[in-house]
């Protein structure tokens, strides 16, 4: 049990690191992220721009709330489905467009898609783990 919240108190601190880094990456690049938004087939042209920014939000509200006692159970949920839609999105693009950019910010963008499923799948799990167990803090 005490290797489970171990691994699973990994994968958290895995999540707020990719999370801060890759939200603040989008942030910092925003009308890049907006435009690769905007090629996907899964998101309508209308959504790209208020997405480009609600999105990388998410993330960097998600990664402040699991460092904090008061926030850490909601930010886990949030982060458990942020992280089920992202896995959702990349294996629709894996399967039926692979040719669509990737616009999750920074060296994460370096991944191939099945890379990027592998590596979503494992802090998903991670994550589920760590909501199972009732880790209410990261410390």
């Amino acid at each position: 049990m005490n290797i489970l919240k171990s691994v699973s108190r990994l994968g958290i601190a895995i999540t707020i690191f990719l999370f801060t880094y890759t939200g603040l990456s989008k942030l910092i690049y925003l009308s890049v992220f907006q435009i690769d938004l905007s090629k996907s087939v899964l998101i309508p042209q209308f959504w790209a721009k208020p997405l480009s920014f609600l999105i990388p939000l998410a993330e960097v509200l998600v990664a402040i709330g699991l460092i904090t006692q008061k926030y850490f159970t909601i930010s886990l949920k949030g982060a458990i489905i942020l992280f089920l839609l992202f896995t959702l999105y990349i294996t629709f693009i894996y399967f039926f467009s692979p040719d669509i950019p990737c616009s999750c910010g920074g060296i994460i963008s370096d991944l191939s898609w099945i890379q990027h499923l592998m590596l979503n799948i494992l802090i998903l799990t991670l994550l589920l783990i760590a909501l199972n167990l009732k880790i209410e803090k990261l410390f």
